[in-house]
């Protein structure tokens, strides 16, 4: 669900991306407006939203069961497990 969240928080609705943690990163850093995706449970993905002292803030849902949120996330924490980073326009299919 973060998946079709993510896609609906940008436009990018009808094209199918698959789950989050089968998405491949296609960038080597973050652009607002595009996405990130991390290891968390079988993987998850979000919206840059702002970015800012090796910081992101997030748009994304179901990081929280059911709730869409928002959460400032230092880019380098591995607990958080940052696996990678998706262009504007969605991942290379």
């Amino acid at each position: 669900q973060c998946v079709e969240a993510a896609k609906y928080i940008t436009g990018n609705q009808g094209v199918s991306w698959g789950p989050a943690g089968k998405i491949k990163p296609n960038s080597d850093f973050p652009i607002i407006g595009g996405f990130g995706l991390t290891n968390e449970g079988l993987g998850h993905m979000f919206v840059v939203k702002d970015i800012f002292n090796n910081k992101v803030e997030t748009l994304e849902c179901n990081y929280e069961l059911g709730k869409c949120s928002s959460r400032i996330l230092n880019i380098d924490d591995p607990k958080i497990g940052i696996r990678g980073w998706v262009l504007p326009g969605g991942p290379t299919i």
